[in-house]
Formats: structure tokens, C-alpha cells, sequence
């Protein structure tokens, strides 16, 4: 098939993650290139929807796969959900909030993000802040009753989070870089990733695995970069992902997005 299916990550793909975090203007006309040649484009993201960039969406994406590949989007149209079961997140939430003050998390719902508000930490701080300029109405605080997400994000001491292993094996718990904080957890539900998000993409329309390129740049685009044989990696990622990729592209300010798209003859 002529026609391929493109997805790509935000964090360090479409955004750069210094302080600007800003969406580079070649990538986005590389996109727009994209589209009009007939490829379609997807984000997939760890972010849900409600945590989506604004900036991002700049760009008329054909769908989202969002929350680890826990939602997917298409023209429009949620085709897929999966939440936490409303119990498991309580008793997760309860779990964590018994943890010392060195322990921080931001829960992640479609709708919503959910938050210890009296966390003064910096860095919860910082996304409580975003969220509030994306949808103020979606700052929530974690001891409602009513509290459900898909996902979650939880740093702090190692010897606390282990426990969360222990105590709710049904989650995949994936490193991030958090690195002030001793440990830090992406946890998303077992049999969720970037990657089944795109096997339900592939599903739905009808494409081969090697009509798929996927563009990533951290460790929970793992599971995507193995997914499929067109794997791009951005210049700013760290080594043990360049070393899977089929091609690494420059970095995400170095235009690395119109690069790749051009070098792989996917745009002109």
C-alpha cells in the first residue's frame, strides 16, 4: 500500500523538552506535506486526551492514541476506552496517599487529571499549572470519591514505590527520568501500550505492519519502535533506542521530523 500510517510521540518528537517546549515549524509543515501526499497521521501518546497540547493539535491529526494506547481516537470518534476499574484506582490512590511527603504522583484520566493539592513539589506543581491552562475544570483533587483514571505518574523513594509492585501486579511499570526523585513510574494497565494502540489502528483500517512508521524518542515508545519494521528515533534519545531504530532522524529542534520524512521519501 502506497498510503502509510504515521505515528508519533509528543515529548521530545513533536515538542522539544526544554523550557520552551515548543512545537518546531518544520515538523508541522512536514506534517501538513504528509497529509496532502494521503498518508495518515496519528499521535500516540502516554498523555489522555485531556492533557493533549494545544499546540499539538494545531495540526488536523487523522487520530489520537492516547494514555499508553489506553484510548484511541479516530476522526473524532472515541473507538476504543479502557479506564481503571473505579475500585482499583481507589484503593491505589488510598495506597499511595499513606506514602511519606517524598512520594508524589498525578493521576491521568481522560477527562480529568487528579492531584494532591496541598503537594507543593515543583514538578506537581508544574503540571498541575498546565493542566489548569489547558482545562482548569479538569484539576481535580485525588481524594474525591468519584476519582478514576487510565494511568498514572508516581516518583519518589524506591523503597516505597516497590511496593506498589507488590500490592497491584495487574500494571506495567515503566522507568522514567525523574531522576531528582529516586524512582519514578509511568504505570499503565497490563496489555496497553503504544503499541497495541496501533494494532487496533491497523485493525480498523486495514494496514500491514510494514505500512506503519512510528516516531519516538523515550522509554514508553519502546513497545511501538518493536511493534513495527519502520521505527524512527530522534537525535536527543538515549542510545539503547537508537540502537533498535531502523533510522534515526536529527533531533527534534534540528528539524529531525522533516528529515525523516524526507529521507525516508514518505514526503518530497
Amino acid at each position: 500500500m502506497d498510503k502509510k500510517l504515521l505515528f508519533f510521540d509528543i515529548d521530545g518528537t513533536l515538542l522539544t523538552e526544554d523550557e520552551r517546549h515548543y512545537f518546531v515549524d518544520s515538523s508541522k509543515t512536514a506534517l501538513m506535506k504528509a497529509k496532502a501526499a494521503g498518508h495518515q497521521i496519528f499521535i500516540n501518546t502516554g498523555r489522555t486526551v485531556y492533557n493533549l497540547d494545544p499546540n499539538v493539535l494545531q495540526v488536523p491529526f487523522d487520530g489520537l492514541v492516547c494514555g499508553c494506547g489506553t484510548q484511541i481516537i479516530y476522526q473524532g470518534k472515541s473507538v476504543f476506552h479502557y479506564s481503571i476499574p473505579a475500585d482499583v484506582c481507589r484503593a491505589i490512590r488510598d495506597h499511595i496517599g499513606k506514602m511519606s511527603e517524598k512520594t508524589h504522583v498525578v493521576f491521568e484520566g481522560a477527562n480529568a487529571h487528579y492531584f494532591n493539592m496541598r503537594d507543593v513539589d515543583p514538578k506537581v506543581s508544574h503540571i498541575r499549572e498546565m493542566c489548569r491552562e489547558f482545562d482548569a475544570d479538569g484539576v481535580l483533587d485525588m481524594d474525591r470519591e468519584d476519582i478514576r483514571f487510565d494511568k498514572y505518574v508516581v516518583f519518589g523513594p524506591e523503597e516505597e514505590l516497590e511496593s506498589l509492585k507488590d500490592l497491584f501486579p495487574g500494571f506495567q511499570y515503566i522507568e522514567r527520568n525523574f531522576t531528582d526523585y529516586g524512582m519514578s513510574y509511568e504505570v499503565v494497565p497490563n496489555g496497553y501500550s503504544k503499541a497495541t494502540g496501533i494494532e487496533k489502528i491497523r485493525e480498523i483500517l486495514g494496514y500491514t505492519k510494514e505500512d506503519c512508521y512510528v516516531f519516538g524518542d523515550s522509554s514508553n515508545d519502546l513497545p511501538m519502535l518493536q511493534a513495527v519494521p519502520n521505527s524512527v528515533v530522534m537525535g536527543n534519545a538515549p542510545d539503547e533506542l537508537k540502537r533498535i531504530a531502523s533510522f534515526v532522524t536529527r533531533a527534534v529542534d534540528d528539524d529531525g521530523i522533516a528529515y525523516a520524512l524526507e529521507q525516508l521519501k514518505l514526503i518530497r
